[in-house]
């Protein structure tokens, strides 16, 4: 990125209002925590990633995971 002389930059929005269809209901006073957020989207991460493993989806996340898992069960069949 350096050499094409990009650099990094930051991209954000304030939410201004909402409108809740089923409810017909407008919010304008929305305040959200972005450390409370943030913590939120990790510990989903959190648990999604052993999902994703245990149902196989493959993905950068779970490959390294899958390979052990079919390493181990390969072994495992290899002794029976």
């Amino acid at each position: 990125m350096n050499k094409l002389d990009i650099k990094p930059f930051s991209i954000g929005f304030i939410p201004l209002a909402a409108f809740d269809t089923q409810e017909n209901k407008l919010y304008l006073e929305i305040n959200i925590d972005k450390e409370k957020t943030i913590e939120a989207l990790k510990e989903s991460f959190e648990k999604a990633l052993p999902f994703a493993v245990e149902i196989g989806y493959i993905c950068e996340d779970t490959i390294k995971f899958l390979i052990v898992l079919s390493t181990s069960v390969w072994q495992i069949e290899k002794l029976d």
